[in-house]
């Protein structure tokens, strides 16, 4: 029946309608993208990632010979302390991942198997504590080399290339022929109710995959982040893009829930002779 095939139809768009308009929304536009992950700035996960990494490259660039080394650990430690908690961390976070985005829109444009990485730098981060410390830990002070937090290695990026090239710019086209394919399967069906409620039925196990695909990209994500706070603020950006997909799912699970319970619970209509 053309009806059915139109709500299988429907049904198999669903998922790719919710992903690629999530792509287009909060992973491809920049502004979406750091509505995202700018409120990670007072996460105190992310805060404790960026302190340790932060003060050991910091241990790297001070010295004084007067100053016991305890000492300077502790006025280092306090240092990037006070720049993590201060409103200075906001927006040098801020800027730190717009140049992160910048650079994964770029890295997911290029071919699979190109290589590269992404990455959050924290160097301004850096620099912000050096100029918190007292002149004498700064006598040899040299150029702040690099300091940042790979989000994205080589392997994950070549999975995120396929999907990116696979849904990248789609997220109205996919959207609308799922409503299309669905209203057609209603126009067409004989019997309405039965059909919505077919529609309603396969929706929600079609919506139970995508979320057990985003459980699995977190798990892809996790083994592949080092250990210690470097995978800590990994997870932390990937649960914050991540997070609106994650409602959208939920909000379509529950409108085909109660969809389902309320054309379950009409009255059927009588065949009249």
């Amino acid at each position: 029946m053309l009806s059915v095939l139109l709500v299988l139809v429907a049904v198999v768009l669903l998922p790719a309608a919710l992903a690629t308009s999530w792509v287009d929304r909060t992973v491809a536009d920049r502004e979406g993208y750091l509505e995202a992950v700018t409120p990670l700035a007072d996460d105190e996960a992310v805060q404790d990632a960026v302190t340790v990494r932060v003060r050991v490259a910091v241990l790297r660039l001070v010295s004084a010979p007067s100053v016991a080394e305890e000492a300077l650990g502790d006025a280092v430690s306090l240092a990037v302390r006070r720049v993590v908690a201060s409103q200075t961390f906001p927006p040098l976070w801020r800027a730190s991942n717009e140049v992160a985005h910048t650079s994964l829109v770029e890295v997911l444009s290029q071919p699979v198997g190109e290589g590269g990485d992404v990455r959050i730098d924290i160097t301004p981060v850096v620099e912000a504590v050096l100029d918190q410390l007292p002149a004498p830990f700064l006598a040899d002070r040299i150029e702040v080399p690099p300091t940042s937090f790979t989000v994205a290695g080589t392997g994950e990026i070549d999975e995120a290339r396929r999907v990116w090239q696979a849904v990248e710019g789609r997220g109205t086209v996919v959207p609308l022929l799922a409503v299309a394919a669905l209203v057609l399967a209603l126009v067409v069906s004989p019997l309405r109710r039965r059909t919505g409620m077919l529609a309603a039925g396969l929706a929600l196990p079609a919506l139970g995959l995508l979320a057990v695909s985003l459980v699995a990209g977190r798990r892809v994500v996790e083994a592949g982040a080092p250990r210690g706070e470097e995978r800590e603020l990994v997870l932390q950006v990937w649960d914050a893009l991540v997070a609106d997909l994650w409602v959208s799912t939920a909000v379509a699970a529950g409108i085909a829930l109660v969809l389902l319970l309320v054309l379950a619970a009409l009255p059927r209509r009588r065949a009249t002779a």
